[in-house]
């Protein structure tokens, strides 16, 4: 029976083991206590920033559901916004914009056209009577 000596890192940096190159003694640490201290700092600054923002959030919906319906009706709806946005374009001489601005609002306004195929059929209507040319034409009229 052999006993195996269990070697520590005092071993190691005495030279009484070698050690491999990959082994997971050769790990130092990446960051010392200055740099871990200044990551604690900037998360601490992080999540204060982040409360903040969700205190604003909440003070915008408390504002938000407080407001009357009769209000909330006078403020203009987002098309509005942007026909004024037009307007404005327009009066400014500022015709890139004001087209750019009436292409976005035309798929609100005007309804997209459904494809339609044409189908043409050439009928040879010389074999038929009098009578079944003019029910042809009825129904075809209807």
């Amino acid at each position: 029976m052999t006993i195996e000596k269990v070697y520590t890192q005092s071993d190691v940096a005495d030279g009484k083991k070698k050690v491999h190159p990959n082994s997971l003694a050769n790990l130092k640490p990446r960051h010392g206590p200055e740099h871990m201290a200044m990551m604690n700092k900037k998360a601490a600054e992080v999540r204060e920033n982040n409360n903040r923002i969700k205190e604003q959030m909440k003070d915008v919906l408390m504002l938000t559901n407080t407001l009357s319906a009769d209000l909330m009706d006078s403020i203009p709806k987002g098309l509005t916004v942007m026909k004024m946005a037009m307007v404005k374009a327009i009066a400014l001489d500022d015709m890139t914009e004001a087209a750019r601005l009436a292409s976005i609002l035309a798929e609100y306004e005007q309804p997209k056209l459904q494809r339609s195929e044409n189908i043409n059929t050439n009928f040879d209507y010389t074999d038929l009577t009098d009578e079944e040319l003019a029910d042809e034409m009825n129904r075809l009229n209807s």
